[in-house]
């Protein structure tokens, strides 16, 4: 998050920009913890993830590689910060 803009003008959009990719991280190794974990139970808790398209949620919940997906997400909300 250090490579963020500084200026003042621009807080709230750093301040939303680095708010989303933390969750997007945080999804990221829950899931990566569900692919390599061995326990019968692989419910981990995330930060909040309610500003996040229910479409979109319903879609990594079905996919196979839900690593592949979130990393996706990560790229493409960096590219358009």
């Amino acid at each position: 998050l250090a490579f963020c803009d500084a200026s003042p003008h621009r807080v709230e959009e750093v301040s939303a920009f680095q708010h989303r990719l933390v969750r997007l991280i945080s999804m990221l190794y829950g899931a990566a913890l569900t692919e390599v974990s061995e326990m019968t139970s692989n419910e981990f808790q995330f930060f909040d993830l309610d500003d996040f398209d229910p479409e979109s949620m319903k879609f990594l919940e079905e996919s196979h590689n839900k690593c592949e997906i979130v990393l996706q997400w990560v790229q493409r909300l960096i590219v358009e910060a």
